[in-house]
């Protein structure tokens, strides 16, 4: 990017910039190799999991159950598409690459609260009838991981809004 225009304002400087087709598509593709490189980390971790299993499954070192039971649990647990966790990290990238930012974060939102409303419903079915408080715990956390991120998701929008000329979400 050059500098084509520079602009003494009462309360600081404006620098307009050119920027050529050539340089943008070269940012766009250097955005897509970072998302790539997210989703290569995010899913490591399950992926991880998924290797223990495999590994557990043909020795004969550890009890078998508890170790595949554990693994198996961290594993679907991770792999969840809600933001904080490895599953959502790896949609948002996905949905980055494809559609943009903006998009990405709004879809990811959405889906993350819809697979947790889904999550509530079938673990307060759970809960009645395995009454397990371990299920409730979980959800508990989720929830409490889920709020967190919509008020990230807000300000963020906000931005894009603000960024953009449009109006801002209360």
């Amino acid at each position: 990017m050059k500098p084509t225009k520079l602009e003494i304002m009462p309360l600081g400087l404006s620098i307009s910039f050119k920027l050529h087709t050539n340089d943008y598509n070269k940012k766009v593709l250097k955005a897509n190799i970072l998302e790539l490189k997210k989703i290569i980390v995010a899913a490591s971790g399950p992926v991880t999991n998924l290797l223990l299993i495999i590994i557990i499954l043909f020795s004969n070192i550890i009890n078998n159950s508890n170790a595949i039971y554990a693994n198996l649990i961290i594993l679907l647990f991770n792999i969840l598409p809600i933001y904080p966790l490895d599953g959502g990290r790896i949609l948002k990238s996905l949905l980055h690459i494809f559609f943009g930012g903006k998009l990405a974060i709004i879809a990811t939102n959405k889906i993350a609260n819809a697979i947790l409303i889904i999550i509530t419903i079938i673990g307060s079915v759970a809960i009645f009838y395995i009454k397990n408080i371990a299920i409730f715990l979980i959800i508990m956390y989720l929830w409490i991981l889920l709020i967190k991120e919509n008020k990230k998701y807000k300000m963020i929008i906000n931005a894009y809004n603000l960024i953009e000329g449009g109006a801002t979400h209360e």
